[in-house]
């Protein structure tokens, strides 16, 4: 599994979690829709799903204009006021195949927030977890 960070704004990040046999692609936090699809397009892979921690715009405002460019695109969240939701999550819900996502219900920096932790099994890399910025 590699993690591609992408600051955006003035002090966020998106991530990119692509697995590399398939290239298939996840994001997390897709704020800014536009620099997104040009790091998809330059690394070659298939944006399957995204991955909204909460519902703050700089967060997810750009999860319904990926959806309408990207159709069947998946939008996960535990949180019914993210934009453009299409699967919410619960906690200890594991999604995906060959990068595992593992939802953790953290509620605190927004009451529906979630925080994922990623991992690819049989993979020398290590988990990753996606979080708000003071856990």
């Amino acid at each position: 599994m590699k993690v591609k960070v992408i600051p955006v704004l003035e002090d966020n990040y998106m991530y990119l979690l692509i697995e590399e046999r398939s290239r298939d692609a996840v994001a997390v936090d897709a704020a800014v829709p536009k620099r997104l699809l040009d790091i998809v397009r330059r690394e070659a892979v298939e944006l399957r799903a995204l991955l909204t921690t909460h519902h703050h715009w700089d967060h997810a405002r750009g999860n319904e204009e990926l959806a309408r460019l990207c159709p069947g695109l998946r939008v996960f969240g535990a949180d019914e006021r993210i934009g453009g939701l299409t699967h919410p999550v619960t906690h200890g819900q594991e999604l995906f195949g060959s990068i595992r996502v593992r939802c953790l219900r953290t509620p605190g920096h927004t009451s529906g927030h979630v925080c994922y932790f990623a991992w690819e099994d049989e993979s020398p890399d290590a988990p990753a977890l996606f979080s708000v910025p003071r856990l």
